[in-house]
């Protein structure tokens, strides 16, 4: 059901942006969306699993992807980042998620602007050290990013009713 749903919004999304803010290919923003809102409820599901108060979810949730989008090399580009923290850049999925919408945007020859310091659409691209990036790659680490958080999920389900019914056993 919740992979319907994100379908859904993934789908309204598409309809409303695309038309509106003129992006150049719908089916791979489409797509990207898709996997990125999979991937956010897959995280969401499994903080829902890991806590037991839904107020402390939400606000775990929002740090988690607050954390996240500080990484991702939007506000410090990866070679800013310590080099104790560089690894951090490929965890997030909203790295994939960004640099792959930032890609589809701003990659093509078509792209050329009235700025000194951003040109053309690579500049920007270059920019964020994101002038290399591999479209197909990276919706397959969302893919992948998103079942193996599922699989956590399935995990910790398991563990819990096992230890519930350790619990019952006790009782009993």
């Amino acid at each position: 059901a919740s992979l319907l749903g994100v379908l859904i919004l993934s789908f309204v999304v598409t309809v409303i942006m695309v038309p509106m803010a003129k992006f150049h290919a719908p089916f791979k923003f489409f797509l990207d969306m898709l996997l990125s809102l999979n991937c956010a409820e897959a995280l969401a599901q499994m903080v829902t699993l890991l806590v037991s108060n839904y107020i402390v979810g939400i606000v775990a949730l929002a740090g988690l992807f607050g954390f996240f989008m500080l990484l991702m090399g939007f506000m410090l580009v990866p070679s800013e980042f310590p080099v104790w923290l560089r690894w951090a850049y490929n965890v997030p999925f909203h790295t994939y998620t960004w640099r792959s919408f930032m890609y589809i945007e701003f990659s093509g020859p078509e792209n050329v602007f009235e700025s000194e310091e951003f040109p053309t659409g690579m500049d920007v691209l270059r920019a964020y050290e994101i002038d290399n990036v591999n479209y197909g790659r990276d919706m397959g680490v969302l893919v992948a990013y998103s079942v193996i958080i599922h699989m956590i999920c399935v995990t910790i389900i398991i563990v819990n009713r096992k230890r519930l019914r350790r619990m019952d056993d006790v009782v009993d």
